[in-house]
């Protein structure tokens, strides 16, 4: 089950799971924001998430406590 939000102790997989059914209801910028934190390795992957964290508009990282 998809959550509608995630809690600071949400596990990586419910992580993954809650951008990518975002990615469903956004536009095209989104989209592609999304695809490339998708394929994203490591340390771009978190460059991403801190660049559009979890309360802007775009929400990419996971909440904090």
């Amino acid at each position: 089950m998809i959550r509608t939000t995630l809690t600071h102790d949400c596990t990586e997989q419910e992580h993954i799971d809650w951008v990518l059914e975002n990615q469903r209801y956004g536009g095209g910028f989104q989209h592609y924001l999304v695809e490339a934190w998708r394929r994203a390795d490591g340390e771009n992957k978190r460059r991403l998430e801190d660049a559009f964290p979890y309360d802007y508009r775009i929400p990419l990282g996971k909440p904090i406590k």
